[in-house]
């Protein structure tokens, strides 16, 4: 849920239009996914969000 939020806010702060909002927003949740996930490495997940 803080993640969530800290995301409104930065979207809020740097004006992003919609169509930027969502492709940003999915790959956050798409970030915390790999990170937060049992199935994946912490590793594996840092070099994919790096790449």
């Amino acid at each position: 849920m803080a993640s969530a939020l800290v995301l409104v806010l930065l979207i809020r702060a740097l004006g992003l239009n919609n169509s930027m909002k969502a492709e940003f927003a999915s790959k956050v949740y798409e970030t915390n996914a790999l990170i937060w996930s049992n199935d994946v490495p912490e590793h594996d997940a840092t070099a994919k969000h790096i790449s």
